[in-house]
């Protein structure tokens, strides 16, 4: 079986014409598709089962990454030792791993939407625009990252009203 969700093999699909040239059919599914064919630009396989595998170590690389962005938010947020602890829940989630295999856009979502919070709570207010344009890059990966949106929005304002 090539993939275990038919979601992947649409992602698979148009990453393929999206590294080929063919952006004609931008829909709704924009930032993995795009993510991959950056990656299937720089190799020529002979069949799509390399291709999914491919799209699913860049899944697990992914997931792998977002593990030390939750630990670096918590670390800021409530100390060493709780984001620790919440870093290795988060890596030990089944949810997370299991999409992390399946080669969907979960993973990035939660990347991207993970460094729009921590450039939110960064002490340098240069990084609040990249927040919000992360943040609605994420909405535009899930619809969830409308919370993501909402979230840096109040952490902005409230931001602004303790200066």
């Amino acid at each position: 079986m090539l993939f275990r969700s038919p979601d992947a093999l649409v992602y698979l699909i148009e990453a393929l014409q999206f590294a080929n040239g063919d952006f004609n059919d931008l829909g709704n599914r924009f930032v993995w598709p795009l993510l991959l064919s950056f990656f299937f630009h720089f190799v020529n396989f002979p069949s799509y089962f390399e291709y999914a595998n491919l799209m699913k170590v860049i899944s697990v690389i992914i997931s792998s990454v977002t593990i030390f962005v939750l630990f670096t938010i918590t670390k800021k947020l409530v100390g060493e030792r709780p984001a620790l602890i919440s870093a290795f829940l988060f890596a030990i989630e089944p949810n997370i791993i299991e999409n992390s295999t399946f080669a969907i856009r979960e993973p990035v979502f939660l990347l991207i939407g993970l460094v729009s919070i921590y450039f939110v709570i960064n002490k340098n207010t240069r990084f609040i625009a990249l927040a919000f344009v992360l943040a609605g890059v994420s909405w535009d990966t899930r619809i969830n990252g409308i919370a993501i949106f909402f979230t840096v929005l109040i952490s902005v304002f409230i931001r602004i009203k303790e200066k």
